[in-house]
Formats: structure tokens, C-alpha cells, sequence
């Protein structure tokens, strides 16, 4: 599974020449491409020449656009004929993550806990878990379910909650099933059930956690009992949904779905005018190609901004998954014109797919009553494919009706199997205990494929490609002949790679890659970040220049984790650039002899600035004060005036990763507020160590203390104070805060 999302745009034709078709603009004013190479066609007998091709060019047009779904998709809630089915497997989290994908960013990650008195799961005995360090973060969890019928409708849900101290105001989270249908969520503290209901497509869909976050404060977030249940009838109709093993990968092909038309989207060609696509059934003298149903295009003679009529139709599909295992597919449709309304003259015929066009200001007008098939062949398939089928620029009036029926778009049994790609011998990662040198495939990009490699593109407008070369076409590979190529198209180019490791032992570990940006380009517009649980950032010194990247990171439960490497790339208001990636490698750490410590620890230099402090009511405040002080003559005061109230605050100290450390602090609270209960927590971000206990003793300096691992060289321990506050006000002590080795 992959979360690149490709996106797809209708190729504009140009068919008037000069001054006009620039008025006139392309077809949904969209951007004109290069038009990529056109596969075998196979014409109807009589048919005129086809008046215009595709040119062959080197390089693919990169689609601008992705269809969006229809608006109006029927949900159907089938209550008798049908079993109640729970589609979503591993939703509960029991035993492992299996069958989840996660895309993110820096350090977050996700894996299974057991319930614990601590972390206890909604139920059983597990729950995914997300952490969020500090600053933006970017997770995506999703999970594949299979398809059902058009119409047939899902109840997606899941249970959420997140663990204090939280900031998530400035947090986006969505519960979604690939975009078709989404909800925003509200997260509390305990846990809650978000779901909605979301019609069948026809198509497999993704149950997808996005979230998109800028914290000041690192985050737990707990999944859990994810569902998607919809009542699958034991006789399923084949024409209302694309079946695994199908030869079509289409939905509703034949037209014989009921409540099908909207599975196909269907537009004014020109984006104007209120042309449509119905479906219909047959009738003397216009009868289906074969079943009991076909479509009928419905032109309304549009007239665009200079008068010129722009009559057109456009149907599409989009999320088709193409028969790989043959080197090429084949399409074909069939039409017909209405009995009565049969002048076709000027009709122009359109058809492609992402990586083809099929037929191009193809002449259609000579077609009849009588059924016609238009076919293509040698087509070249695609793991996430669309299917445009276009009728434009009929010049009759009154305009025609025409029919279509019976469209094909799948597997080629007359086409040889795909080429096997012959590849350099590599590790292959294997799961089990760990091994001396961690080990990832394709560490260096010497296979020439992108098959091991998850792909995030965070641009602004999603037009980042990633892909290997092996030709020194930007400069010389840092080692080998291969290097991960990411190209940024336009402005605020922004991306991450990443790929699972395998072999890794609790402990810690150095791990680099190099980046390079090719001569030509401004470097200095660029940042590059590499993380592995931690995580580092870089600048490139020159264009022209190999820049590395190091990190040293720590493993901790590696049973229980999903390691992964994160490589990304950064390039502001750049318009285009082109940054190499090359030889990941790992090793052992280095030595380090650091002495971590807290300045001010004790507050004795009476200045508060240099406390990070986040509230969680907005009304609390925070203050040095000489009333009371464990040593020395001060210390920090917090005040809560709420029925709720907490702060949190941030330390950053020098420390050596895997460094075995003990945070102290010391707290005091008033015997006076001892009906107010208190609890007081402490969180090391980069391993995430944590505890919280709570105010038991009054009227009493305590000692708070948290023994943690660093995580990473620069450490950050949040710590704080929550109470239920039933009094209207609290106020506790804080002083002495520091670190010891243990």
C-alpha cells in the first residue's frame, strides 16, 4: 500500500487554432499538457483517418488535477438478503500492528501496547499508539477494506483518546475512508467513538487517520476497535462493483448497476453548459449493445465567452487498479446514435488513462443506430489509474443524442507477461531477533526501482515526483551508480522516503544519508532532515556538494515498535529543484562523555522568561517568589484559579543518548487545598519515559523524580502539575528541578 496520492487531470485538446484557443482556453480550464504516446488502435470499418495523435515525447505530463468524487453517491442500508460483515481486520490491536500502514514524519511513531492500570486499551488487550513530538508532524495511519457494491454502505468508526498534557490547538485531525467521506474529530481524555456513513464505491477503500499538527507539547493519541461493517448481500451484483479477479476493472461498465450512472463522474466537457450522461434502458429503434441498460450522452449546445458553441460530455473513473501482471491492457466502447436525434456531424471522440492516450479529435460522425466499437490496444498499465472518455464539438442543432454502452477497460489475454526486471543481489530484511548491523533493502538506490520505498508528498500543490537514477544525469552518486532522485515542480517543494528496518536491537545506533543538490540550482533554499525514532536537520554548504546528515538514536522495546527511516527534503519558493538522496548507513554510537544539567534549576536568578510554560485553562499563572523555597531563597509559584487547571512546562538540556539519567523535582502544596486533588508528570520526549503520581503528602516539600533513557543529544523533559481544583483556586511549589546520572 502506498500513501503517494496521484493526482489526475483531463489532457487538454486543442482543436481551433491562434488567438482563439487561448480565449477559449483547454477543456475544464485545465492546464494544456504534452500529450504522451498513443497505443495501438484498432479503428471501426469505415471509419474516417483519425485526424489528430498524440505526439511521442520523452517525458510524461505529470496530471495537475485528481477527479473528485461524485456528490451524490446513493447509500443503501440492505437489510434482508445480506450478512452483517466486519471488514476491517486487526482493527483492536490485540497481538500487532498487522495490516496497518503508517506514514509520518521526525520522530513519531506507532505501535501496539498492552492494557496496563496506566495505558489501559478501550478493550482487549492492545491499542495503536501515536506520539507526536514537539513542533509539526504530519501521521497518517490507514488500513485497507475491500470493496462492495455501489451504493451498499459502510458505518465506519473507531475509538480515540489522548493523554495529558496535550496542546491540540493547533491539531487537524480527520477520520476519513480515503477522502470519500471524513468527519473532524474533538479528542478528549477518555476515550470516545466517531463514526459515520460512507456509500460504497464499488472500489476497495482506505480507512485513513490523517493528522496534521504544530504542538508545543509532544502527544499520545490512543486508537482503538476500528470498524468498517456493511451488510454484504450473499448474491452480490457483479456489474455494481470491481471484483478482485475481474478482467474489467471498471464499475457499472454495462450500465446494469442500479443507481450506477454516479459511478461514473460525468461533466460538461468544456466545463460549461449543463451537458450530462443518464442511464437509460433500450427501446425499438435504439436498443442496448447487450443487457438492459446503456447510457445516453446529452448534449445542450453550450456557447462559450465568444459565442462559439462548446458542446461536450466527459465521464470518467478514477482509483482503478490495473492488471500488472501483463505487459499491456486494451479499452473499447461501443456507441450508437438516436433514432431521431442522428446528426452527429463534427463529433469528436476522446479516450485515454494516465499513461495514454487512445483516440484524439477522432471523427466520429459517421456512427449509427447500429451499435459501433472503437478499441485500443497495447496499453500500458498502472498501479493507480483514470479512464477519461470524452464526445465534444457536435455542430449540429438540434444536437444529438448519442448512446454508449458496454465499455471495457482491463486485462489483455493475448498480451505477453510483464517484464521481469533483473536486479543487483541486496539484504533482504527478515523480522526476528536482531542481528548485528541493522539492514534495510536498497540502501544506496542501486536496484533502479522504487519497490521498497514509501513516498509522502507534502507539497503544496502534490506535485513532488520520486524515482532512482542510475545515469549520473544531475551530477556524480555519492557512492555506487544509483541515487533517489526527488524533484519539486514548483514552489514549496516538500517530500519524505521512508522504509521499515529490520534488525535492530534495543540500544543505540548512529545512522547517516547524504543529500545532494545538482549545480544549477540555489542549494541555500534548502533544509534535509533524516530521523530514526530521533531525528536531525541539515543545510547543503553548495549546490554541487554531497551534504550528510547524521543522527544517533535509541531503541527501546523493539518488539513492540515499527522502525522506520525518515529522509526528507525541504525547498522554499524555489520553482524547481532537484535534490539526490544516497548511502544510508548505520553503525555504532559515538563516544560521549556529556554532564547534563538545568540552568536555574532552583529559580534563584528570578528570571521567568526562561521557563517555557503552557497552560491549560489560559487562566493560571506562573511566578518566582520568595515565599517559600525548598534551598536557596525562591521558588516557582503556580496559581489556579479554575475548576481545572494544569501547566506544563519544557526543559531542553545536552545529553548522551542512551545516557541512563534521573529528573528531580521538588513540589509543595498547602495543606489548605488538600480537597483539590493534584497530580504532578514528567515526559522525556525523545525515548518517552514517563510518570505521573499523585499529591499525597500537604503542608511538606516532596521529591517528584523520573528515570528515564535519553532519547536523543539535545533531551527535552516536559514536566507539570494538573488539579481537579473544587475550590476555585490552588496553588503549588515548585523548586530544585535538575538531573542526575543513575
Amino acid at each position: 500500500m502506498r500513501f503517494a496520492v496521484v493526482c489526475a487531470a483531463v489532457p487538454a485538446i486543442s482543436f481551433v487554432s491562434g488567438s482563439l484557443a487561448s480565449a477559449i482556453g483547454s477543456p475544464l480550464n485545465f492546464e494544456s499538457p504534452s500529450l504522451v504516446e498513443t497505443p495501438t488502435t484498432t479503428l471501426p470499418p469505415g471509419s474516417p483517418e483519425l485526424l489528430k495523435r498524440a505526439s511521442k515525447t520523452s517525458k510524461r505530463h505529470k496530471p495537475t488535477r485528481r477527479p473528485q468524487p461524485h456528490p451524490k453517491r446513493p447509500q443503501h442500508h440492505p437489510t434482508g438478503g445480506c450478512s452483517d460483515t466486519e471488514l476491517v481486520k486487526n482493527g483492536d490491536f490485540n497481538r500487532n500492528v498487522k495490516g496497518w500502514e503508517f506514514l509520518g514524519g521526525g520522530g513519531t511513531q506507532f505501535f501496539w501496547i498492552k492494557s496496563s492500570k496506566k495505558r489501559p486499551a478501550h478493550s482487549g488487550a492492545g491499542q495503536g499508539y501515536l506520539f507526536l513530538p514537539r513542533g509539526y508532524s504530519t501521521p497518517w495511519l490507514s488500513t485497507a477494506v475491500p470493496a462492495i457494491e455501489y451504493g451498499n454502505t459502510y458505518t465506519v468508526s473507531a475509538w480515540l483518546q489522548y493523554e495529558a498534557p496535550n496542546d491540540l490547538s493547533q491539531c487537524t485531525i480527520i477520520f476519513t475512508d480515503n477522502g470519500n467521506e471524513s468527519i473532524d474529530l474533538v479528542l478528549t481524555p477518555e476515550w470516545t467513538k466517531f463514526s459515520f456513513d460512507s456509500p460504497g464505491t464499488g472500489r476497495p477503500i482506505e480507512v485513513q487517520l490523517r493528522i496534521t499538527c504544530e504542538s508545543t507539547l509532544p502527544l499520545s493519541i490512543y486508537i482503538d476497535d476500528v470498524s468498517a461493517k456493511a451488510c454484504i448481500p450473499r448474491n452480490p451484483n457483479p456489474a455494481c462493483q470491481a471484483l478482485p479477479r475481474a478482467d474489467n476493472a471498471l464499475v457499472n461498465p454495462g450500465f446494469e448497476c442500479p443507481d450506477g450512472i454516479t459511478a461514473w463522474n460525468a461533466e460538461s466537457y468544456y466545463g460549461s453548459g449543463n451537458d450530462s450522461i443518464v442511464q437509460v434502458s433500450g427501446k425499438k429503434g435504439n436498443p442496448t449493445h447487450s443487457g438492459n441498460g446503456m447510457a445516453a450522452l446529452l448534449f445542450d449546445n453550450s456557447v462559450g465567452d465568444f459565442g462559439i458553441p462548446l458542446p461536450g460530455v466527459l465521464l470518467y473513473q478514477s482509483s482503478i487498479t490495473d492488471d500488472t501482471s501483463r505487459q499491456f491492457m486494451k479499452a473499447s466502447l461501443w456507441l450508437s446514435a438516436d433514432s431521431r436525434l442522428n446528426n452527429v456531424s463534427g463529433c469528436l471522440l476522446y479516450m485515454s488513462s494516465s499513461t495514454s492516450t487512445f483516440f484524439y479529435d477522432f471523427d466520429i460522425s459517421t456512427i449509427t443506430t447500429k451499435w459501433t466499437k472503437f478499441e485500443a490496444n497495447n496499453i500500458e498499465p498502472s498501479t493507480y489509474d483514470y479512464l477519461y472518455i470524452g464526445i465534444y464539438q457536435c455542430d449540429s442543432d438540434p444536437q444529438p443524442i448519442i448512446y454508449l454502452d458496454d465499455i471495457y477497460f482491463g486485462k489483455d489475454p493475448t498480451s505477453p507477461p510483464a517484464p521481469v526486471t533483473s536486479e543487483s543481489p541486496q539484504p533482504t530484511p527478515t523480522s526476528g531477533p536482531c542481528t548485528t548491523t541493522p539492514n534495510m533493502v536498497d540502501p544506496s538506490f542501486e536496484l533502479g526501482n522504487l519497490d521498497n520505498w514509501l513516498f509522502h508528498d507534502q507539497s503544496f500543490n502534490f506535485d513532488t515526483t520520486f524515482s532512482v537514477d542510475s545515469a549520473s544525469t544531475y551530477g556524480p552518486p555519492h557512492a555506487g551508480s544509483g541515487v533517489g532522485v526527488l524533484t519539486f515542480a514548483s514552489d514549496d517543494g516538500s517530500a519524505t522516503i521512508m522504509q521499515q528496518i529490520f534488525g535492530l536491537c534495543d540500544g543505540v545506533y548512529t545512522t547517516s544519508v547524504w543529500f545532494y543538490v545538482p549545480v544549477g540550482y540555489d542549494a541555500s533554499l534548502c533544509t534535509f532532515s533524516y530521523g530514526v525514532f530521533a531525528s536531525a536537520s541539515g543545510t547543503p554548504t553548495a549546490a554541487g556538494v554531497w551534504t550528510k546528515v547524521e543522527v544517533v538514536f535509541l531503541v527501546q522495546n523493539i518488539e513492540t515498535t515499527f522502525p522506520y527511516t525518515y529522509i526528507s527534503a525541504n525547498c522554499q519558493n524555489t520553482g524547481e529543484m532537484v535534490v539526490l538522496v544516497d548511502d544510508i548507513t548505520f553503525g555504532p554510537p559515538p563516544a560521549c562523555s556529556v554532564v547534563p544539567t538545568i540552568s536555574d534549576g532552583s529559580f534563584e536568578s528570578g528570571d521567568v522568561s526562561i521557563w517555557d510554560a503552557g497552560f491549560g485553562e489560559g487562566d493560571e499563572t506562573f511566578a518566582i517568589t520568595t515565599a517559600k523555597a525548598h534551598t536557596g531563597k525562591k521558588s516557582g509559584l503556580l496559581t489556579f484559579p479554575s475548576t481545572s487547571n494544569s501547566a506544563v512546562f519544557s526543559r531542553d538540556f545536552d545529553a548522551c543518548v542512551g545516557g541512563k539519567y534521573t529528573f528531580h523535582l521538588w513540589y509543595y502544596v498547602p495543606k489548605a487545598y488538600k480537597s483539590s486533588p493534584c497530580s504532578v508528570n514528567a515526559f522525556a520526549s525523545n525515548s518517552e519515559d514517563y510518570y505521573t503520581e499523585d499529591v499525597a503528602v500537604w503542608d511538606k516539600w516532596v521529591e517528584y523524580k523520573l528515570d528515564f533513557v535519553a532519547g536523543a543529544a539535545v533531551e527535552q523533559v516536559d514536566f507539570g502539575v494538573s488539579c481537579l481544583n473544587r475550590l476555585g483556586k490552588a496553588v503549588i511549589y515548585l523548586d530544585d528541578m535538575g538531573i542526575t546520572v543513575r
